[in-house]
């Protein structure tokens, strides 16, 4: 297992240099000059030259990549362009709202999407079988920023019932309950893709373990209906539930780029849009790097998790 880990750490390190690298090279052959966006048009030649040298702007792309990537080795991850504060402390408070909002979308789509399985393949063919396939289709199909939209209009323009942006009240303390109340609508237009996902990734890996001989032998021993779902139907398609939670976890930090947007959540999805349209190439780059090693680091954990879910996986 340390070998298997070890193995896995080293090859996390490479993907993260290869996602820096890619960031550094893409955000540099973009079009648009940070120098010019922020000194404004009337800025003189001389003027301009001057920012980008103190900024190591007129430097190769390469020496800028290496010298970048050394500060970030000591904990460095630079200063921004635009706000003039240290990236990851600037990413690190972002990330925070960013985690929030994750793992409150996490909350809303794991259990119901594994009761909406398990209900579903129990029911085969039944209308809540039915209505669980068109809800799922639904959801899958509708962008999220179009559905957090419409929830907006519905529940905070319409009815009044909840806040349609920010993450707190500005007459507000600020508190937990302040927070949850401005999580909801968010988080259920975060949770929707990963919800339906779930849900029938759920109910045909049940219905494939249904079908198997133990579970007949089970229900011929005389075992309760909801003894063999829960124990010997259910406890066998958690490997691939925890495959999926790996993955939707990363979706969850990615598609909160449009929510954040949306709903104005400040977190490091919203700083990282803006950081692109004002060419704050440092801030992008922490916000990139954070999330990235974020997602691997993550998978990792899925991986290992394997062993205590499934006995017979083992690692060497």
């Amino acid at each position: 297992m340390r070998r298997y880990v070890a193995q896995r750490l080293v090859s996390v390190a490479f993907v993260l240099l290869g996602v820096s690298f890619i960031v550094f090279l893409i955000l540099h052959l973009t079009p648009g000059d940070p120098a010019q966006i922020l000194l404004g048009p009337l800025a003189t030649s001389s003027e301009l030259a001057a920012l980008r040298e103190r900024l190591e702007l007129d430097k190769p792309i390469l020496v800028q990549y290496g010298r970048w990537l050394s500060h970030v080795a000591k904990g460095d991850f630079g200063r921004s362009i635009v706000l003039r504060r240290p990236v990851l402390t600037e990413a690190w408070s972002r990330f925070k709202a960013t985690v929030i909002l994750a793992v409150g979308g996490m909350l809303v789509a794991f259990p119901l999407g594994v009761a909406s399985g398990v209900i579903s393949a129990t029911r085969r063919g039944s209308l809540i079988d039915r209505l669980s396939a068109i809800l799922s289709m639904v959801s899958i199909s509708m962008p999220a920023f179009w559905v957090g939209l419409l929830l907006i209009m519905g529940f905070s323009l319409k009815l009044g019932w909840l806040p349609g942006t920010g993450m707190f009240s500005s007459a507000g303390e600020g508190g937990v309950g302040d927070l949850l109340i401005h999580l909801i609508l968010p988080a259920v237009t975060l949770a929707l893709v990963p919800l339906a996902v779930i849900a029938r990734l759920t109910r045909s890996n049940m219905l494939e373990v249904i079908g198997q001989d133990f579970i007949r032998t089970a229900r011929a021993k005389g075992a309760p209906e909801r003894w063999v779902i829960a124990r010997h139907a259910f406890r066998n398609t958690l490997v691939p539930l925890v495959t999926v939670l790996g993955l939707e976890v990363g979706f969850l930090l990615a598609g909160a780029v449009y929510v954040e947007t949306v709903f104005s959540w400040p977190g490091i999805g919203s700083m990282m849009v803006n950081a692109i349209l004002t060419r704050d190439f440092p801030l992008v780059q922490g916000g990139v790097l954070l999330i990235a090693t974020t997602y691997v680091l993550i998978n990792m954990a899925t991986d290992l998790l394997y062993v205590y879910v499934d006995p017979r996986v083992r690692y060497g």
